[in-house]
């Protein structure tokens, strides 16, 4: 049956980061320029996640949502109930379209908000706790404080055993990508931040993941490869917890309630 979609906008009083992201997003899809969705990496790393995660019949929570590019996945493998944080009202209409592609039973609701309210949005979508909070690419924007007010709230509105899991792309040469041009490397090292961390915050070792996810009040921590170039073998493969190098690859860090 074609996907049923409830857009919703969230009159709390937006952060600084999120009417930030609000605008820089909004421009990227007026020059049709961001498509991170599209790379292999960030697919490899999406089938991963689910394949250790299955969201088949769960109440999943997806942050900086974008697209769409994981809740889609999650109703297309019949997922109970999506929700999708947003700050781009822009990016919401592009994952409207996303899920227009195709039928699924699944109930979506794309949220028009700001990440830090997402305990107030979710209890205004439903009263049942989530299964899964995913955070794809976004966590690198945020400061400790900022990260730790994310796993708090997460932690009132997941379910006993609910799963937190953290895609993050870890740079470890001390350089962001040669790739970037010098206007994305002025975005994403001051503009989203204001303070140009972003190295810092991407530079995390696997220890401080860990401390992130223990120190305040996860159960359980561990991380797996979501992409690389080169091993593929390790792909979804869980790793050493107490493992401490820095990985330059897409890597997703998970802590159960």
């Amino acid at each position: 049956m074609p996907i049923t979609i409830n857009r919703i906008i969230h009159r709390g009083i937006p952060s600084g980061l999120a009417i930030k992201a609000a605008i820089i997003y909004n421009d990227y899809c007026k020059r049709k320029a961001y498509n991170l969705d599209k790379s292999v990496g960030m697919i490899k790393a999406r089938t991963a996640l689910f394949g250790k995660f299955a969201p088949e019949g769960k109440n999943i929570l997806d942050l900086a949502t974008g697209r769409g590019f994981l809740l889609a996945e999650a109703a297309k493998r019949n997922a109970k109930l999506v929700i999708g944080i947003e700050a781009s009202d822009k990016m919401l209409d592009e994952a409207e379209q996303t899920f227009a592609k195709f039928e699924s039973q699944t109930k979506v609701e794309l949220v028009e908000g700001d990440i830090f309210s997402l305990k107030d949005i979710v209890r205004e979508i439903t009263n049942e706790n989530l299964d899964l909070i995913t955070a794809a690419n976004i966590f690198c924007f945020l400061s400790k404080t900022q990260r730790e007010d994310i796993i708090k709230q997460s932690l009132e509105v997941l379910k006993p055993k609910g799963i937190l899991a953290v895609l993050s792309r870890s740079i470890d040469n001390g350089t962001l990508p040669t790739s970037w041009n010098e206007k994305e490397k002025e975005l994403y090292s001051k503009t989203l931040l204001g303070t140009g961390n972003f190295l810092e915050c991407v530079g995390w070792q696997t220890n401080d993941w860990k401390k992130l996810f223990l120190n305040n009040g996860f159960k359980n921590f561990g991380f797996f490869i979501g992409s690389k170039e080169t091993d593929e073998e390790l792909i979804g493969k869980e790793l050493n917890p107490d493992q401490e190098v820095v990985l330059n690859e897409n890597v997703i860090f998970w802590g159960e309630k």
